[in-house]
């Protein structure tokens, strides 16, 4: 037993080390950045496109080569510079080696991502027919308008050669979950499933809800960079913004829709802004408390422990309750604005 719990521990202090040295790669490389983003543009490429499995499979496989190679060649290049300070041929021909094996690997995915691209051709003039008809469907422009929003990041790291708001995919990854599981629990309404799968599926739509608002308040770093122009930094964040509030508003609308179909209207209207409150203190909780949707997993004593302090103790907390009222009533003057076109939307 001691050897297999030695084991064990061994094991997860590699998983440690290497997580480490993944975060210190995305904290100091401007080509995880770069990676980064094209990335997420082939994840959002495979949600606008029917790609098929085997594909989505092929493209995995070149990205992760990508990754590979250019977390190899950073290690080389780090281990050059500690070992031979000084130029010489050698240490240039292993640099430019490992250098090439990234852009052999990057033209490698690009190769197949045309491939891919050719095959689904047809299916790409039609929803460019479809475009230019303006019959594209509510999601299909929220992928575009997301898509635009990663290429201005793009443009943003190449010219400026720095990684900040490298974090404006992630958050708008997150910011898409709720509007994802709203469009599983319709899947399963239609199939007549169980009301407790649709039970845990509002559960956990709820949990990740304030990611979808959350994402506004990435506003707030815009005071402090200062390595692009203040016009291009503030088109940036509020186009990752307000794909995310969109988003969220129309996950919001279909489960008022399951909500005032299964309980009625009163309880519609009371269950519509206990969500706008619980979403405005998650928000809180996400930007001050520094916690995440996970985090009532992987720290729920932690988290519930600042909760229940928050709750007993309101005076002390004046600000976390200001800051909630306010983001509350704005977010549902904005969803009430915007409801109107919501039922279109949806309906496209």
């Amino acid at each position: 037993m001691k050897q297999a719990a030695k084991f064990i521990s061994e094991r997860l202090k590699s998983i440690g080390c290497a997580t480490e040295g993944i975060t210190t790669f995305f904290a100091t490389e401007i080509h995880a950045a770069v990676h980064a983003v094209a990335t997420v543009v082939v994840i959002v490429a495979c949600f606008l496109f029917p790609v098929s499995p085997k594909e989505i499979m092929l493209l995995v496989i070149v990205t992760g080569m990508v990754w590979v190679t250019e977390l190899l060649n950073t290690a080389i290049e780090k281990a050059m510079n500690f070992l031979s300070p000084q130029k010489s041929t050698e240490v240039k021909f292993i640099k430019d080696a490992a250098a090439g094996a990234v852009l052999l690997a990057a033209l490698t995915a690009v190769l197949v991502a045309c491939i891919i691209l050719y095959q689904n051709f047809e299916t790409m003039r039609t929803m460019l027919n479809l475009l230019r008809e303006n019959r594209l469907t509510i999601y299909q422009w929220l992928v575009l308008s997301s898509s635009f929003s990663c290429m201005l990041l793009i443009v943003r790291m190449i010219v400026t050669a720095t990684i900040e708001y490298i974090f404006l995919p992630w958050n708008l990854v997150l910011a898409f979950i709720p509007y994802w599981i709203t469009n599983l629990l319709n899947s399963e309404i239609s199939n007549n499933s169980k009301k407790t799968i649709h039970i845990i599926e509002i559960a956990m739509w709820l949990l990740f809800l304030p990611n979808s608002f959350y994402i506004v308040t990435d506003l707030f770093h815009f005071i402090n960079v200062r390595t692009a122009p203040k016009w291009f930094d503030l088109l940036l964040i509020f186009s990752f913004s307000i794909n995310g509030i969109v988003a969220g508003m129309l996950s919001i609308h279909k489960v008022e829709c399951y909500v005032l179909l299964v309980k009625g209207k009163r309880i519609s209207i009371l269950w519509l802004f206990a969500i706008m409150w619980l979403s405005a203190f998650g928000i809180y909780i996400g930007r001050f408390l520094r916690f995440n949707s996970w985090d009532v997993l992987t720290k729920p004593f932690q988290l519930f422990g600042e909760l229940i302090d928050h709750f007993l103790y309101p005076f002390q907390h004046g600000y976390a309750w200001g800051m909630t009222i306010t983001y509350g009533v704005f977010m549902t003057i904005l969803y009430q604005f915007f409801k109107p076109s919501l039922f279109v939307l949806n309906e496209k």
